[in-house]
């Protein structure tokens, strides 16, 4: 199941001394509870991705505020979400400011949340789009991972060995 998944990505982090944000959905928190606390007492930075997922630039604003207040009271995110999709306007922005969370989008990406997704494009897509400063982009949850995980085997010794610093988004450490 995901949490699996989120324990494997937490073993292979911690071997590299590497730390991550966790964007977490508020109905997978609410199962998975001894997950999010073991992501936390890692060090690493939890974030909010909504009750289950939903596009919030369609809901109406109680709804949007819905999405996200109740994952934040389930996982005790920090003060950061990111809008599923990446799809956020006006109004789902707004609600996002009264609850004092910034919305939190990625410089680089591999949509190794497709199917189609081989470890190597992943490794290969994120080698590419990795600067200084980059916010990458992986899933581990939302289906299945083994991609993401295999490909994290190649990445994360090649960030190492880059020099590059993996730490958690500040505004998401709670």
């Amino acid at each position: 199941g995901p949490a699996n998944s989120t324990r494997e990505v937490l073993a292979k982090l911690a071997a590299f001394n590497a730390k991550a944000t966790f964007f977490v959905i508020g109905s997978q928190a609410l199962e998975y509870p001894d997950t999010i606390a073991e992501i936390t007492s890692a060090g690493h930075g939890l974030g909010n991705h909504t009750w289950n997922h939903k596009d919030l630039t369609v809901l109406a604003t109680d709804d949007v505020a819905s999405q996200l207040t109740r994952t934040a009271e389930v996982a005790n995110t920090g003060a950061c979400m990111r809008p599923p999709y990446g799809a956020i306007d006006a109004k789902s922005g707004a609600v996002s400011e009264q609850l004092n969370l910034q919305p939190i989008m990625w410089t680089a990406q591999a949509y190794d949340w497709k199917s189609t997704a081989t470890p190597a494009q992943i490794a290969r897509d994120l080698k590419a789009q990795t600067a200084p400063g980059s916010v990458l982009l992986l899933h581990d949850g939302g289906g299945q991972r083994t991609a993401t995980l295999q490909a994290l085997d190649e990445l994360l010794p090649y960030w190492a060995q880059q020099g590059y610093e993996l730490r958690a988004i500040e505004a998401c450490v709670a």
